[in-house]
């Protein structure tokens, strides 16, 4: 299936380590756990999500591509805007298009955002204390040193909400390697 988009730039097909405004180039979308981590890689890396948004100075649309099959995107430029063609091994046709344009004060990139976000769902928040200020040092140290640590903290009105004790702080197995969340009492130093 074919799709004009009435705008010189596209986003979108995340999950790689490509330029973020998309070029004329084609998308393979196929999570095959290989991931590529270079610079312009076109090649998925953990998963594929065959998303498109345009945006032009009066208007965004976006289109879902909702296919499991390995599947192809190729992007080329068509008179005044982008094409996308969309290219499948199997299964049904199946895609949702979004579409917004300026009505005053509102961003019409924004409202295809929202309503994709709307049908896909909205990612989660993370954890409070994420984000937040944090400090990590890796030295040897003990419970004291952190808790004066966090008291010069305090008293210099440095905000930290989170202080992280590295890697010796966890447990060895048998073999020598860390097991990152089991703590080790042992670990603690004298100072």
């Amino acid at each position: 299936m074919g799709v004009y988009f009435p705008a010189k730039h596209l986003f979108g097909i995340p999950e790689r380590e490509d330029s973020f405004d998309l070029g004329n180039k084609q998308y393979s979308m196929f999570a095959t756990d290989h991931p590529q981590h270079m610079p312009n890689t076109k090649a998925p890396l953990y998963g594929s999500i065959p998303y498109l948004q345009s945006v032009s100075e009066t208007t965004s649309a976006g289109i879902n591509w909702v296919n499991s099959a390995h599947t192809w995107i190729t992007l080329s430029d068509y008179e005044d805007g982008k094409y996308a063609n969309f290219v499948s091994e199997s299964g049904a046709l199946e895609f949702i298009v979004y579409s917004a344009s300026t009505d005053g004060e509102s961003n019409r990139f924004k409202k295809v955002q929202f309503t994709n976000q709307v049908v896909t769902g909205f990612a989660p928040m993370p954890p409070v204390s994420t984000l937040g200020f944090h400090f990590s040092k890796w030295a040897p140290l003990s419970a004291e040193m952190m808790i004066e640590r966090n008291r010069n903290f305090t008293a210099n009105n440095f905000p930290v909400d989170v202080l992280w004790m590295d890697i010796n702080y966890a447990n060895q197995n048998d073999t020598g390697a860390y097991e990152y969340f089991v703590f080790n009492p042992a670990n603690f130093t004298e100072s």
